[in-house]
């Protein structure tokens, strides 16, 4: 769940007066800065600082709006260079930006922004809660929870404090109290839209991490109710659409108006992948004009793979496996080995390896609930690639196919769409881990429609290229 913390700060006393020397952050902020002395005095805060906190509050994606961000915060720290309100500001652009300069990435100006703010006033809550969400962006944990701590301590009525505190519980596994935090902000009216807007994202990361996927949809019809020209909006909701319910035509509807509202690249990926979603149903039901119609139309967009764009698109799930076995079907996806596999499962460990994958199953197995394919006779072999049908799968191969997969497939050369993944094995002694272990490499099928016979396959692949072969993209 990313945040920018954004808080248009109240006034405050400014910070005292010091000797400060700064010159990493002139330097990197493109400044030229006379030397402070200690009679120097701090100047009230411009109107500029105002004018910086309304763009960065307002960015949506817009790298215009940052620009005149940067330039108001220009104007601030060269009338008042003691202004710790504008320090944290800047870390905000950088963060929302990605900046460099001076060999210091995005992440590090914003910290010794942040730490410029708080050395210039150490009671400065929002710059604690904005270095809480910092440290959370960049794996320090244990120093967001100090950070997060410290602002509590000290006090504030930020919004950005719960959902920052929701967004590291996220990270820690700790969803429960995530979801508590989080409430608390979406309890309140969406006066404040961006935090109103991290709230509700943050209830939809809870559902997603709590396996509920089914009371996403009611969060984003919430979000679209009051934010309705709110690109990002809809281009997360088309998304969900696509990856999570495999509704590519709803996906495409809803992508298309996150695209009015705003032209930006995670809507144009999401557009194409339910585009090529579209192209692989129009194939299944032999619509051959329609999907060639969706395959020109997403290509124009991204001369992509269908399945690196649905892979960037959605990770995982339905959508994908649904485009690689249309573009196995008309060439595009070649097949690769059990050694490539097995290998590429161990590089991608543990998120696994996408793939169509070509084995002769040579053995077969049963336990208590799963069915295994193997391409060895022992399935302990390191060489060894298993295809597993779990009860559902099973269920379903047998209804449409009239035999069990194992008697079915057996001896049988197949081609599988999936992936291919690490599955660790425990040696057990008297139903207890040993320590010991070794790793098996596993090709889940949950649906029948991810197996191939190859001769028929490649059947299938001549007559679609036969008659549909401006289909099959450039």
């Amino acid at each position: 769940m990313a945040k920018d913390s954004s808080v248009r700060q109240p006034d405050g006393t400014q910070a005292r007066q010091r000797v400060v020397t700064r010159w990493w952050l002139c330097a990197a902020l493109g400044l030229a800065l006379a030397p402070l002395t200690a009679s120097s005095v701090p100047s009230p805060e411009p109107a500029s600082l105002d004018r910086a906190i309304e763009l960065l509050d307002g960015y949506a994606g817009e790298s215009a709006m940052l620009e005149q961000a940067k330039r108001e915060l220009d104007a601030v720290l060269k009338a008042n260079p003691d202004s710790a309100k504008a320090y944290r500001e800047y870390a905000r652009y950088f963060i929302l930006s990605g900046d460099s300069a001076n060999g210091l990435g995005p992440m590090q100006l914003a910290e010794k922004s942040i730490d410029q703010a708080i050395q210039l006033s150490p009671d400065f809550a929002e710059a604690y809660v904005l270095r809480g969400h910092l440290y959370t962006l960049m794996g320090r944990l244990s120093d967001a929870e100090a950070a997060l701590s410290k602002a509590d301590a000290l006090g504030t009525a930020d919004p950005w404090l719960p959902l920052n505190w929701g967004d590291l519980r996220m990270e820690q596994g700790r969803y429960e109290e995530a979801r508590a935090y989080c409430s608390k902000v979406v309890a309140q009216p969406p006066a404040r839209l961006k935090a109103r807007l991290a709230a509700d994202d943050c209830m939809i990361d809870y559902h997603r991490a709590t396996g509920h996927s089914e009371l996403i949809e009611p969060v984003y019809q919430r979000e679209l109710s009051y934010a309705p020209k709110y690109a990002w909006v809809h281009g997360n909701y088309a998304a969900h659409l696509l990856c999570t319910k495999d509704d590519f035509m709803a996906a495409e509807a809803r992508s298309r108006e996150a695209l009015a509202l705003m032209e930006y690249g995670a809507a144009r990926t999401i557009l194409t992948g339910a585009l090529y979603r579209k192209w692989a149903a129009s194939l299944d039901r032999k619509a051959m004009d329609e999907a060639k119609q969706a395959f020109d139309e997403a290509w124009s967009i991204s001369q992509t793979h269908p399945v690196a764009v649905m892979s960037t698109a959605c990770k995982g799930g339905p959508s994908v496996l649904a485009v690689m076995r249309a573009s196995y079907e008309t060439g595009r996806m070649p097949t690769q080995t059990p050694a490539d596999a097995i290998r590429r499962a161990a590089e991608k460990a543990p998120n696994g390896a996408i793939g169509m994958f070509e084995i002769q199953v040579v053995a077969s197995g049963r336990d208590a609930t799963n069915i295994y394919l193997n391409s060895e006779a022992d399935y302990r072999d390191p060489r060894n690639l298993t295809v597993r049908f779990g009860p559902a799968a099973t269920k379903a191969f047998t209804k449409q196919f009239g035999q069990a997969p194992d008697v079915a497939l057996k001896g049988k050369r197949i081609a599988v769409a999936g992936y291919a993944r690490q599955q660790r094995i425990d040696f057990t002694v008297g139903g207890k881990p040993t320590g010991k272990y070794y790793y098996q490499t596993h090709l889940e099928v949950t649906d029948p429609k991810q197996i191939y016979l190859v001769q028929e396959a490649a059947e299938s692949m001549a007559y679609r290229e036969s008659v549909m072969p401006a289909a099959v993209g450039g």
